[in-house]
């Protein structure tokens, strides 16, 4: 093999293999609208210190790949151990100019690279910032109140549908309070969803509820949708039911079967071992025609 083919393919197998992490994260079925930002950034940040100094990587929303005064002497540039390798191998044997021209190129990609990701990902913004809030470990801590002291960007955003906005900010700040610090332990280690519900039936000693609005504003953040494999998930199962010969199949019709779908699957449960119980039973009458 071409020697200059092979380091462009070691090149590429290292390059890509921080778009693959990403996207392997994109997979999964909980939700990671909490991170998106800070693993948007880390990428952001790993594709730059391969050709820009440290120093010019430290704020990802204001960094510039294309600014000359940012990038890393030529020699400097790193394109990945294997890559170097052969490299080093082809300027021994006296081609130090197609190295040069290679690593141009490689620098052209990273550029490229930096600047679509800045275009397509949640590198800053305050919405973002504030989703943070729904982490566990977020929630729990005294000290992210210093980070995120209130959610003035949700708050507004979302102040329709919430009991009593106002209130928001106060819940926020008292959180914590209301749990013993082997309670915390036990509960950072819940998905959002499960930590939130809990949350949301925390009550005093009158039986009143007292983290309401807060717990509503989570719900209705871990409900957005954002871009991960789960919504291709959902299309795939609607092809499967409303086809060529299907095609007329009202709204409420395509989504009580995707619903349920859904539902068994977060329980793990199939056709097979689902338990069918009396309630089951007397929903199956004449109403289901109408």
């Amino acid at each position: 093999m071409n020697p200059i083919t092979e380091a462009y393919l070691e090149f590429m197998q290292y390059v890509l293999g921080f778009f693959n992490k990403l996207n392997a994260m994109f997979q999964s079925k909980d939700s990671l609208i909490a991170v998106i930002q800070e693993k948007s950034q880390t990428l952001l940040r790993c594709l730059c210190q391969n050709f820009m100094k440290p120093s010019s990587i430290e704020n990802p929303a204001k960094l510039n790949p294309l600014d000359p005064r940012s990038l890393l002497a030529f020699e400097e540039l790193y394109v990945g151990a294997g890559c170097q390798g052969i490299l080093d191998r082809i300027t021994m044997e006296g081609g130090s100019s197609e190295v040069r021209d290679f690593k141009l190129r490689c620098m052209s990609f990273y550029q490229t690279a930096v600047l679509e990701v800045q275009k397509r990902l949640l590198i800053s913004g305050h919405f973002f910032h504030e989703v943070w809030f729904v982490q566990p470990s977020t929630a729990l801590s005294y000290e992210a109140r210093k980070r995120l002291p209130s959610l003035p960007v949700l708050q507004d955003r979302y102040k329709h549908l919430l009991p009593c906005v106002g209130d928001v900010e106060q819940e926020w700040r008292m959180l914590p309070s209301f749990f013993t610090e082997s309670e915390k332990i036990e509960l950072q280690t819940k998905s959002p969803d499960t930590f939130w519900g809990q949350v949301s039936k925390t009550k005093m000693f009158d039986d009143k509820l007292v983290l309401p609005n807060i717990a509503t504003l989570a719900k209705l953040v871990l409900t957005l949708p954002y871009s991960n494999a789960e919504t291709e998930r959902i299309f795939s199962m609607l092809s499967d039911m409303k086809t060529r010969k299907r095609n007329r199949l009202r709204p409420e019709s395509v989504n009580a079967p995707l619903s349920v779908k859904s539902a068994m699957a977060t329980r793990g449960e199939t056709c097979v071992n689902l338990s069918v119980k009396q309630g089951h039973m007397k929903l199956l009458n004449k109403e289901m025609y109408n």
